[in-house]
């Protein structure tokens, strides 16, 4: 198993794709009087994170790790990217959904070999907020997260590799949001997932800041940490993904 390689690549695909939970946050961040009225306020989000990854791989007894700055800013070698979040909310009932679509490739040369990587991958999630209070302040956040992760390797000279992976599993945590004047909003999450279940753990924080241009249009920017402990008899995966991200909301 061409273990630098594929860390490189399964870790990318890490960053790229655990950015959802961040939509959630950014849909806190509009209108607050409307959204502590009964009606239901609805919000569409793209968005992007930039994410640093360090981690360990392993598979059929080889494994190996990483320590790499390679980061989702290798955008020459993405050749497809896609992400949508959706958020609903009412007086303290919400719930959003999310899905992101990644394809990843890249050649590395060698004094003797030439490795070449390729990643797909999907995230999809879905979950319930519970706010505490009638308009700022804290929330309950609960939902599942899919993480559906296929890589492939080839040597040249050398084997051919592959790694298919998907991985469910719940997370439960909670949220904080704050306005900051008239258009400024801050918010912040944590999150703990895993159990035991699928994956060992996972361990969310999140922090971002919204500026408000109107009642449907807010950009948001921010801090993301991200950590996924899975194992299994045949099976390593350790990742860690920790960087800025970015986008904007739209409401109705």
């Amino acid at each position: 198993m061409p273990l630098k390689g594929l860390l490189g690549a399964g870790a990318l695909f890490a960053g790229a794709v655990l950015f959802a939970p961040l939509q959630c946050a950014a849909a806190a961040e509009v209108d607050s009087a409307a959204a502590s009225s009964s009606a239901w306020r609805y919000t569409v989000s793209p968005y992007v994170w930039v994410a640093t990854i360090t981690g360990d791989f392993g598979a059929d007894g080889a494994q190996g790790s990483t320590e790499s700055d390679y980061s989702f800013w290798a955008l020459e070698n993405l050749k497809g990217y896609a992400s949508v979040h959706f958020d609903a909310r009412a007086d303290k009932w919400g719930w959003f959904a999310d899905a992101l679509y990644v394809d990843y490739g890249d050649d590395f040369t060698g004094a003797n070999r030439t490795t070449s990587l390729g990643i797909k991958g999907e995230i999809y999630e879905l979950g319930a907020v519970y706010a505490l209070t009638n308009d700022f302040g804290f929330a309950l956040v609960t939902g599942a997260r899919d993480i559906d992760l296929k890589v492939s390797v080839a040597l040249n000279p050398g084997p051919d590799g592959a790694l298919s992976k998907a991985i469910v599993d719940p997370f439960v945590g909670v949220e904080y949001s704050r306005p900051l004047g008239e258009h400024w909003h801050v918010n912040a999450r944590a999150d703990y997932g895993g159990f035991n279940l699928e994956s060992k753990s996972q361990k969310h924080v999140l922090a971002t800041f919204a500026y408000r241009f109107s009642d449907r249009l807010t950009a948001f920017g921010g801090y993301r940490y991200l950590k996924v402990d899975f194992e299994s008899t045949r099976e390593v995966l350790r990742l860690t993904a920790a960087g800025p991200a970015f986008g904007f909301s739209w409401t109705w």
